[in-house]
């Protein structure tokens, strides 16, 4: 949930996100990208099914994936996380960062840094989102 300060601007990108959406439905970005308001907001479960109809649009891509996962953990819908947590794992060009955020959003932060490392050795690009994005 966010500070009260913050709900007016979180609302804000709501609808701006809402009319995109009119012009444009199907721009999967946009679909899932309205999703981080909602969580902010904390209507988790709309975000939900903001990620999920962007993943309808697009199945394999991994952030998208990761996304939902984090969102449904978010929405205490750990055995939808779970899922999306595996099909992350199983796709080709697996992110070990992307499974760290999902592990992050299920409360496992051993799993979390396990994966975290993982993705340090690897080189998952993702990695350098670290510095760059708000906790």
């Amino acid at each position: 949930m966010c500070h009260r300060r913050d709900v007016a601007g979180y609302a804000a990108a709501l609808e701006a996100f809402d009319r995109a959406l009119a012009l444009a439905p199907d721009r999967v970005y946009t679909v899932a990208y309205r999703s981080y308001p909602l969580s902010a907001l904390g209507r988790h479960d709309e975000a939900t099914r903001s990620l999920d109809q962007a993943l309808a649009l697009a199945p394999d891509d991994l952030v998208l994936i990761g996304a939902a996962g984090v969102a449904h953990a978010m929405a205490g819908d750990t055995t939808a996380a779970r899922r999306l947590l595996a099909a992350l794992s199983s796709r080709p060009g697996r992110s070990p960062y992307l499974a760290a955020e999902v592990l992050a959003a299920l409360g496992e932060g051993d799993g979390m840094f396990a994966m975290l490392e993982r993705a340090v050795e690897e080189r998952d690009p993702l990695v350098s989102e670290l510095g760059a994005m708000p906790v």
